[in-house]
């Protein structure tokens, strides 16, 4: 889903808006984060903000504001983490005041860049998982056919609409996604590209990856909006239960993500999920009644095949050594 940035004229709209989810998605999060910062940069030189050390601490206050107005956000984060290194290792804070917008801007561009450059590898990559070769099932040998996803993320969309492409008799497989519904973007956009889409709900999702819903499920393939250091990652709830039933049907799960989204802090403990109002599930509910509606699931690393990313597929156990060796600015 794109969205028109420049109509926001409000750092408290953005932060509005990704809280109550008009704002979704981890990249579009992200994106919005830097919005902000663009936005705040704007308008401090507007104002005359006299020291380069006051217009960096503010776009960087307005960067933490955003990115931490949910908490299962780690690319909106890690950008800001990387404005923040390169400004410090580049000589940023030495630099003259009036050159100081034009650094802070081209930061914020280029970590857009690379977010957006990363989702085109991961789709150039995922022909590496779009061939099967099981030795318990020959027959299913040969391109994957049949997929299942959960949620939205675009990056998934791509790589759908990439094999449906490639093959034929192509079929797609997608969740409903309560309670804000996010598998109908999914279903409208794979719809619309001409893939042969299926919609289920939620709790239907098991029923055809053991194949007994008329589409035999050969990959599923999820989103991701934070990823563990243990290997694990976070995604839409209701990923732990496609995952299980995945495992136990011996149908390959790949979760589709850049490794921007590596949550570094992690490292010492699980991430807290978001716990969402109870009226997105029940506005009029009766009283006295308990909701719960997280937001997230956390799934474990035993669970997944491996990581369709933008340096190939990796494994679990190999992710935080990858992200060490790529993005060693994180650490």
């Amino acid at each position: 889903m794109d969205i028109d940035f420049g109509k926001y004229k409000s750092v408290d709209a953005i932060e509005d808006d990704i809280k109550d989810i008009v704002i979704q998605g981890a990249t579009n999060v992200a994106l919005a984060t830097f919005a902000g910062m663009h936005l705040t940069l704007a308008q401090v030189q507007e104002k005359g903000v006299l020291t380069s050390k006051g217009v960096i601490d503010r776009v960087l206050e307005t960067g933490d504001r955003l990115a931490n107005a949910r908490p299962n956000e780690p690319l909106a984060r890690n950008g800001l983490r990387f404005v923040s290194y390169m400004m410090r290792t580049r000589g940023a804070y030495a630099e003259p005041f009036e050159n100081i917008p034009t650094v802070l801007d081209q930061l914020i561009t280029e970590y857009e860049l690379m977010v957006r450059t990363a989702k085109n590898r991961i789709v150039e990559h995922s022909r590496e998982i779009m061939k099967l070769r099981d030795p318990f099932r020959p027959e299913k040998d040969g391109d994957v056919n049949e997929i299942l996803t959960h949620c939205h993320s675009s990056t998934v969309e791509r790589v759908i609409i990439n094999q449906d492409k490639e093959v034929d008799n192509f079929k797609a497989v997608c969740t409903e996604t309560r309670p804000h519904y996010q598998g109908r973007i999914t279903a409208t956009n794979l719809v619309r590209a001409g893939v042969d889409t299926t919609m289920v709900a939620d709790s239907e999702a098991s029923v055809f990856i053991i194949g007994r819903g008329g589409v035999n499920v050969d990959v599923v393939l999820l989103g991701c909006d934070e990823i563990v250091a243990n290997g694990g990652f976070i995604n839409k709830v209701g990923s732990w239960q496609i995952a299980l039933s995945s495992y136990y049907a011996s149908v390959p799960v790949y979760v589709v993500t850049p490794l921007l989204k590596m949550e570094v802090d992690t490292k010492f403990k699980l991430p807290k999920i978001e716990e969402r109002e109870a009226k997105e599930v029940w506005e009029d509910a009766p009283e006295g009644l308990t909701i719960s509606n997280p937001a997230f699931d956390y799934v474990d690393p035993h669970l997944i095949d491996g990581y369709l990313t933008e340096f190939g597929v990796i494994k679990p156990d190999m992710l935080m050594r990858t992200v060490q060796k790529e993005y060693g600015w994180l650490f």
